[in-house]
């Protein structure tokens, strides 16, 4: 077992992330339900026509989510949705507030940019396809886990995706993000 799947499992039976405990299997789980839109998971099924009519933002939802199964399912909570953005709770059990046992990220768009420098670690650049500069996150653990963060601008509004669970983070939260984004000719 590699690193990452042992760290996965310790905290999994130790109820400190909400993944499932079959780590292995896991892995080879992503979310592929039927869509309400073209490219849209069913876990956006319900918020995403709210979204696109309450929000000023277009949002950018991903399309592949780790860990998530029928027998795993994430939840998504509008937590706002206004002219100058929205704010996505996705969880591992309902009713959730963002409280640790439920908490399996976030997703957001905003017409105002959001820096996590300082609170949730440096920046690190990541590229996104399409050429995308994004800058990424990495979780810190202590007794639970926060969320690992990508965030990027596409044009004039500022996306971020959190995914919780232990760090490294990097390569899984770039494959989710760049599931989000749309790829567009850049010249």
């Amino acid at each position: 077992m590699n690193s990452l799947i042992r760290v996965f499992f310790l905290c999994s039976c130790l109820g400190i992330i909400g993944l499932p405990v079959d780590t292995a299997s896991a892995q080879q789980r992503v979310a592929t339900p039927p869509v309400s839109a073209p490219g849209v998971l069913t876990v956006f099924q319900e918020v995403e026509p709210a979204l696109r009519r309450d929000s000023g933002v277009p949002p950018m939802l991903p399309r592949f989510l780790p860990f998530t199964d029928a027998a795993h399912p994430i939840h998504a909570v509008v937590q706002s949705a206004t002219t100058s953005g929205y704010s996505i709770l996705l969880a591992n059990a309902l009713p959730c507030e963002g409280a640790n046992w439920c908490l399996y990220g976030t997703v957001s768009g905003s017409t105002k940019p959001t820096s996590r420098e300082g609170k949730a670690g440096r920046a690190v650049p990541v590229l996104l396809q399409g050429g995308i500069k994004a800058s990424f996150f990495d979780s810190e653990c202590d007794t639970h886990c926060s969320q690992a963060y990508v965030e990027w601008q596409e044009k004039s509004y500022y996306y971020s995706i959190g995914i919780k669970g232990p760090s490294p983070m990097r390569n899984t939260l770039v494959k989710v993000a760049n599931s989000a984004v749309r790829p567009t000719i850049r010249h």
